[in-house]
């Protein structure tokens, strides 16, 4: 059963049966496995298409969904705060993951913060924003951890975060420069901090990040020699924390959070 691409798959791969239903319910997909089947004889793969209206719902399964999120409606509907413009989720950098890393090294307190795109799964509306909300940016459960770092090998591992044209991440604390026409791990050409110092490879860094992050997600490899030390916090439990610290309860995205912070230089 393979996942992640979205991709409609049904077929035999050295006599290995091996379906992909999709994404987002719009595909069944089926393996029939004869009596007696072995590992020498393949099953039998398929793949439906289907509709969210083709599906008779089944009645004690139904029971079961309506009574879980009876349990979880309060928490999902509790309010944490008014958005006075959107936080939409496009393109590489945007406000909403600068925010969130914002929030992560805030609750940290690092030195910086590192955020992954593909941890932020969609954007946020204007108004009342609740708790399910947020939990539809954040769903994953990440746990937030403290990485120590020198900052030599900080420097190799922010290198790696600008090794595609486009990079794919959110940083906080940090204001970093890069060159995308220059060879891979030669891209950076300036990284200053939030009090304007330069990063110093003697020194040593405190960095937040989720738990996905450190094990390596998304392709960026910490050094072997890091000290990593868990936060007992949740991604998803800090961003509502931060955002209903909000004097008044109203956020307004500030130009700070809007500007882009791994910028291209030629």
């Amino acid at each position: 059963m393979s996942g992640h691409t979205h991709s409609p798959v049904g077929t035999v791969v050295n006599n290995i049966p091996i379906v992909q239903a999709r994404s987002s319910a719009r595909a069944l997909g089926v393996i029939d496995l004869p009596l007696g089947w072995a590992a020498s004889h393949a099953g039998r793969p398929s793949l439906w298409s289907v509709t969210s209206d083709s599906i008779t719902p089944d009645p004690a399964v139904a029971a079961l969904v309506r009574q879980a999120m009876a349990s979880v409606a309060d928490r999902i509907s509790a309010k944490v705060v008014d958005l006075d413009a959107p936080l939409p989720r496009e393109g590489n950098q945007y406000a909403l993951g600068n925010l969130i890393a914002d929030a992560q090294r805030i609750a940290g307190r690092g030195d910086i913060g590192v955020m992954n795109n593909g941890g932020i799964r969609t954007g946020v509306r204007a108004g009342s924003v609740t708790w399910g909300d947020l939990y539809e940016v954040q769903p994953f459960g990440n746990r937030l951890v403290a990485v120590t770092i020198k900052g030599d090998a900080l420097r190799r591992y922010l290198e790696a975060l600008v090794d595609s044209d486009s990079p794919r991440y959110h940083v906080s604390g940090v204001r970093m420069e890069f060159d995308p026409t220059a060879p891979r791990g030669q891209r950076l050409r300036q990284v200053t901090l939030s009090d304007r110092s330069r990063l110093d490879d003697r020194k040593k860094y405190r960095v937040i990040m989720t738990d996905f992050m450190a094990s390596g997600g998304d392709g960026a490899q910490l050094a072997r020699d890091a000290v990593i030390e868990e936060l007992n916090r949740l991604d998803l439990d800090v961003l509502v924390d931060h955002l209903r610290a909000t004097p008044g309860g109203r956020f307004t995205p500030t130009d700070a959070l809007k500007a882009p912070r791994i910028t291209t230089i030629r």
